[in-house]
């Protein structure tokens, strides 16, 4: 096993050795997404206090709340997004004939979500320093608020951190193949076809919601 330099520059040598055994640990892979799950709450609760401020002036007292609601649904989606990665990875992988335990796929899926650390967090003060100097309009019908929403996000600004995380999203894949590699005892171009067709799917479906296409 390399070091943690290796990780993210060489991730061939870093998952070399690691799954010799058939329960790797997942300490470290969990504390990963505990922190992308802090960084993306954080960031939700950001955009959460902008959608409270398009309310009626009767539902000030709901931006707190949004808050909250914002800040957990996005911590709880950063480790069901861990689950659904490796359930995804381990499914495909299958089909290619690999013979590691859902572990060692956990334990990969942990690792190669570092580089979301580091999207999560540009993405974060980019929304900040976005929405801190964004007039935000009055709405009077609670109906508008989605569309409102829908337009603020859709700005080159907001887009802009959509395509700083895709590319991020592709460094994890890198990572993932090389990792799927040794966790699942496959070929590098079987591990290739269980990372890609998930993320580029994920891709295609990210840019949809944007352009419509």
């Amino acid at each position: 096993m390399g070091t943690y330099r290796d990780l993210l520059v060489n991730p061939r040598a870093f998952f070399d050795g690691m799954f010799s055994e058939e329960k790797p640990d997942l300490k470290i892979p969990v504390a990963i997404v505990v922190v992308i799950a802090l960084v993306s709450g954080v960031t939700a609760m950001t955009v959460s206090s902008v959608t409270a401020q398009l309310m009626p002036a009767e539902l000030e007292g709901m931006g707190t709340i949004m808050g909250a609601v914002g800040f957990i649904a996005a911590f709880i989606g950063a480790f069901l997004m861990w689950v659904i990665w490796a359930g995804l990875f381990h499914g495909i992988s299958a089909l290619r004939s690999g013979k590691g335990s859902f572990n060692n796929t956990l334990a990969v899926t942990g690792y190669g979500m570092v580089p979301q650390i580091i999207s999560g967090i540009i993405g974060g003060v980019f929304s900040w320093w976005y929405f801190s100097g964004v007039t935000v309009p009055v709405v009077t019908d609670p109906l508008q608020i989605q569309a409102v929403v829908t337009d603020m996000m859709a700005t080159p600004e907001l887009m802009m951190v959509s395509v700083i995380g895709i590319i991020f999203l592709l460094w994890s894949a890198n990572i993932w193949i090389f990792g799927l590699m040794e966790a699942r005892r496959i070929s590098v171009k079987d591990a290739a076809i269980s990372v890609l067709i998930p993320v580029i799917g994920y891709i295609i479906f990210s840019l949809w919601q944007y352009v419509g296409f």
